[in-house]
């Protein structure tokens, strides 16, 4: 399956993705995504602590995915994407 997936639409809070997946040229699957950020602090002051641990976790994963010295060429992400 091919996977494609463009950013629709951007801001503070929210991230709005169109994908799609194809099989053999054909359209097998759509959607459309909405991410949302937030800090658990913003509703419940209580629970910055959590807020700063989900983030330290989250950079240690980025770290083991992303080589900053590596460029990445669009095509490549897409022919990585086929082969998985």
């Amino acid at each position: 399956m091919h996977v494609t997936a463009e950013i629709v639409d951007q801001d503070d809070d929210e991230t709005k993705i169109k994908a799609r997946g194809t099989m053999l040229g054909r359209l097998t699957v759509a959607g459309r995504l909405t991410l949302v950020r937030y800090n658990l602090a913003d509703s419940n002051p209580a629970h910055a602590k959590t807020d700063e641990q989900v983030r330290t976790h989250l950079r240690k994963l980025f770290a083991l995915l992303y080589d900053p010295t590596r460029p990445v060429e669009k095509e490549e992400v897409e022919v990585e994407a086929e082969q998985e």
